[in-house]
């Protein structure tokens, strides 16, 4: 029997700023633990739970960004959300890289594990019910199993 999704790819969206070894590092064991072909980074155009007029430019950051994985060759900056009009959603990316990738390719979200837990409170949040898997990155100083705990 063939698998439903056969192809793995993972979108790891952020404002990135600045991106930093803790970001690559969860997306490399990510690629590792879940069979990934690729990790891309989205950098967060106009974050909605951000003041754009507290983070550098988009186009810095992005460059930040794509310099930071472009000798990766698994890695892959995306200006995804540079061509959408304020504000931008990580459901929205997620969607579009569905409609681009196919029925063959199963997209995860790669968050940090306490950002999870906040995730159903994000904007538009349950009008995505079911579009991707979540891979959650645990972060200095959170305790997995407490966590955990807190997960209804």
């Amino acid at each position: 029997m063939m698998q439903k999704h056969p192809f793995k790819i993972a979108v790891m969206g952020g404002t990135f700023d600045p991106i930093h070894l803790g970001h690559l590092k969860a997306a490399e064991v990510a690629l590792k633990e879940m069979g990934l072909l690729k990790v891309i980074f989205v950098t967060a155009y106009c974050p909605p739970h951000k003041s754009v007029d507290e983070i550098s430019p988009p186009e810095h950051r992005f460059d930040m960004v794509d310099l930071a994985v472009k000798d990766k060759p698994c890695f892959e900056s995306s200006r995804i959300e540079m061509e959408q009009s304020c504000p931008c959603y990580a459901g929205d990316n997620i969607m579009a890289f569905q409609k681009q990738y196919g029925q063959d390719w199963q997209i995860y979200f790669i968050t940090g594990l306490d950002a999870l837990l906040t995730i159903i409170n994000w904007d538009k949040a349950k009008t995505y019910p079911g579009i991707c898997q979540f891979i959650a990155a645990a972060r200095p100083g959170y305790k997995k199993e407490m966590i955990a705990a807190s997960i209804p």
